[in-house]
């Protein structure tokens, strides 16, 4: 399960993504930021992952600013 949630300026969490995913690969990942994108997500303030390997390295390909 591929999940992507943030935190609204009201301070609410948000899901922005789910989807199912055979394993956490940087390509999935790529697809979930990019379906993001493409909805109208704008860069975030800052990452908090699990550390996933997969998804830190999408994310360094899509938004290089972001700290995490």
């Amino acid at each position: 399960m591929l999940v992507a949630h943030g935190i609204n300026r009201e301070g609410k969490r948000v899901v922005l993504h789910l989807s199912l995913g055979g394993r956490e690969s940087t390509e999935l990942w790529k697809g979930v930021l990019n379906d993001l994108v493409e909805r109208g997500l704008r860069p975030p303030q800052l990452f908090i992952t699990d550390g996933n390997q997969g998804l830190l390295k999408a994310i360094k390909d899509i938004w290089t600013e972001v700290p995490r």
